[in-house]
């Protein structure tokens, strides 16, 4: 029973400090938007809500924000094996402000007039944007067992420790069940800058270190 309860105990640290580092990581990012008056001076409520939140989108927690409806055109390539499929989970939450069709003020079942602008417009043609929501196919790469093939590269844990490691959602659709590259495999919505990299990149993209940690496999 004393090792039960210190196993609680410690899982219950681990929340509070995992809770209180993604805060400390947020504040001041790009994505802390507590100075701006529609937000209620709120660094979280404008994408998540501990009460009555939206559960319609796959991978959403405990979601706030309105969720984008549109249709995108997708990346296609001769030289890809997978199949786009249109945006799922956290990819949909992302452009639900990133494709410019829905406010970034429209939260909490309310319409909001402030749209994203310049280069953090996507836009619904993604045709020229790296491809989302793609299974992941390549868990051959290394070779040990299956769980250290997936853990030489990625984590699926939500806080970044390691930043060689990029998450990989996982999902349960059509009978079965897939790892997806998603617009969180690279960047990460509750993380400063990388220094020298304005597009909350999980690390820097100089000489292409960020694309050589899957592209050079």
């Amino acid at each position: 029973m004393k090792n039960i309860a210190k196993l609680i105990g410690m899982i219950g640290l681990s929340i509070l400090f995992s809770a209180t580092f993604a805060l400390a990581d947020i504040t001041g990012s790009a994505h802390d938007f507590s100075a701006q008056s529609w937000s209620q001076g709120e660094i979280c409520l404008p994408c998540h809500t501990p009460h009555h939140a939206d559960m319609s989108v796959s991978k959403a927690p405990l979601w706030n924000h309105a969720n984008t409806q549109a249709v995108y055109t997708l990346y296609q390539s001769p030289t890809m094996h997978e199949t786009p499929v249109q945006p799922l989970g956290i990819s949909k939450l992302c452009l639900s402000c990133h494709d410019g069709t829905v406010a970034v003020d429209s939260f909490g079942n309310h319409s909001g007039s402030q749209f994203i602008g310049g280069t953090a417009n996507l836009g619904t043609d993604l045709s020229n944007d790296h491809p989302i929501s793609i299974s992941w196919t390549h868990q051959t790469i290394v070779p040990f067992g299956m769980s250290s093939q997936c853990t030489y590269c990625h984590t699926l844990i939500h806080q970044q420790q390691n930043p060689e490691k990029y998450p990989l959602p996982f999902y349960t659709y059509d009978n079965g069940n897939t790892y997806k590259v998603e617009c969180a495999t690279c960047h990460d919505p509750h993380n400063k800058d990388v220094p020298g990299e304005p597009r909350m990149l999980r690390k820097s993209n100089l000489q292409s270190q960020l694309c050589l940690g899957c592209h050079n496999r």
